[in-house]
């Protein structure tokens, strides 16, 4: 999902695995009921054994995801020194002796990725303004043509543009509920970016999704459904995350199943307090 802000910083694509294989398997065991977990076994078990073609493609998708995990993407190895970089991988995996003595020459060495990383931040974040530049006068050009065709997508102060299908009833969002919602993300072209399961809504904090589902979400009750184009500085602005370039305005489809307020503690007097206290 990408409503949440805290997917700007984490891409949703990460993955995570027990540390150990025997870890998941006793954990799932114990959640389980007994035949259950004897009949996954016995499957497990009848599971033809994998083909090489398939345990290579587990090692490379492995390898894709600690490169791209690390961060080693972002020193923008080309040429030679990719290759460098392979061959110090096929040592390693050879049990060979270090390049280097890694004692004498770890200091130069954090210093030149320092120096790297440093400098190639700085070209990508450039190449990203100019990437959002365009995308925001795109999207701006987009959302103006919108509005003069259909008169009744309205706009707000913050420039957040809405159409309201349905209304709802009076059960209002407020910054402290949840909600439950159906959804879908599209780009300005009408390809799809995210959506949620039409038969099971997401549950969603008000607080941690991105301000122009926040400000479109206070515009209708329980029940209702609103379209929502948003704009980069109410959506993702430049950050450049999976399937959402930098600066994008965004389109988002949402049906407002369910509002939920938090619980509120009941609070008694001192002397009810007290005549709780008292022994029988």
């Amino acid at each position: 999902m990408k409503l949440f802000k805290q997917l700007l910083f984490i891409s949703s694509s990460v993955v995570t695995f027990p540390l150990y294989a025997g870890e998941a398997a006793s954990t799932a065991e114990g959640i389980q009921n007994p035949p259950v977990a004897e009949a996954a076994k016995n499957a497990n078990e009848a599971k033809a054994p994998l083909s090489q073609e398939q345990k290579l493609l587990h090692f490379k998708t492995l390898g894709w995801m600690q490169f791209m995990q690390s961060g080693l993407k972002n020193l923008d190895m080309q040429g030679q020194e990719a290759e460098a970089f392979m061959a110090g991988i096929k040592s390693a995996l050879n049990n060979e002796k270090a390049p280097c003595d890694l004692g004498a020459s770890m200091d130069d060495l954090q210093k030149f990725m320092q120096e790297r990383f440093s400098e190639n931040e700085k070209k990508r974040q450039a190449e990203i303004k100019t990437t959002a530049a365009k995308n925001r006068a795109a999207g701006e050009a987009w959302l103006k043509d919108v509005l003069s065709k259909d008169s009744s997508i309205k706009k707000t102060l913050s420039g957040l543009a809405y159409k309201i299908k349905r209304s709802g009833n009076k059960a209002r969002v407020a910054d402290e509920d949840k909600v439950e919602i159906l959804y879908v993300g599209k780009r300005i072209d009408g390809s799809v970016f995210d959506r949620s399961d039409n038969k099971k809504p997401v549950t969603l904090n008000i607080k941690n999704v991105i301000a122009g589902i926040k400000e479109g979400l206070a515009l209708i009750g329980e029940g209702g459904e609103i379209v929502l184009y948003t704009p980069d500085n109410l959506a993702y602005g430049e950050y450049d995350i999976p399937d959402i370039p930098a600066g994008s305005t965004l389109v988002f489809e949402i049906k407002l199943q369910k509002v939920i307020k938090p619980v509120q503690e009941e609070t008694a007097t001192p002397a009810a307090k007290s005549e709780a206290q008292k022994p029988n």
